[in-house]
């Protein structure tokens, strides 16, 4: 029985030696994936959230804006978010004031709108840190609606 195993022990180790190294190839390959979408997301992030706090001061003060920069990036948030943050999204630009003539006034809305915003912050952050244990009250301390 031995000396039947012998001639075939090459080939055995071989076709072990390549499932593990293809096993780790796509182990590889899945991490790095995983490791770019989280990169684009947070970049998406980044840049919408500077866009939108670019263009809310003449939003409240109702000048012209040219809101270009930051639809592309709430497309890139559409594209690249999960559903939990382009929910949270639409829930935070429904408050946001729209900087034409004949939309009312949103100071009203400074409390809803910060609330919201902590949501969304609170729903990318778990999106590109899914073990986050951060809160809303955490972010309510830090949130940059207050300081304004």
């Amino acid at each position: 029985m031995k000396t039947e195993i012998l001639p075939w022990l090459p080939i055995l180790v071989a076709l072990v030696s390549g499932i593990f190294l293809l096993a780790g190839y796509v182990i590889q390959k899945t991490l790095e994936y995983r490791r770019t979408v989280v990169d684009k997301r947070l970049e998406t992030y980044s840049m919408f959230l500077k866009h939108t706090f670019v263009g809310l001061k003449p939003m409240r003060s109702k000048h012209d804006l040219d809101r270009s920069e930051e639809i592309f990036w709430k497309a890139q948030v559409s594209l690249y978010g999960s559903d939990e943050v382009i929910q949270k999204l639409g829930e935070f630009t429904t408050l946001l004031p729209r900087g034409d003539k004949s939309s009312p006034d949103h100071a009203s809305d400074i409390p809803q709108m910060t609330v919201a915003f902590d949501k969304l912050m609170l729903a990318m952050r778990r999106d590109i840190t899914p073990r986050s244990r951060a809160t809303a009250l955490d972010l309510r301390k830090i949130s940059p609606i207050l300081t304004e």
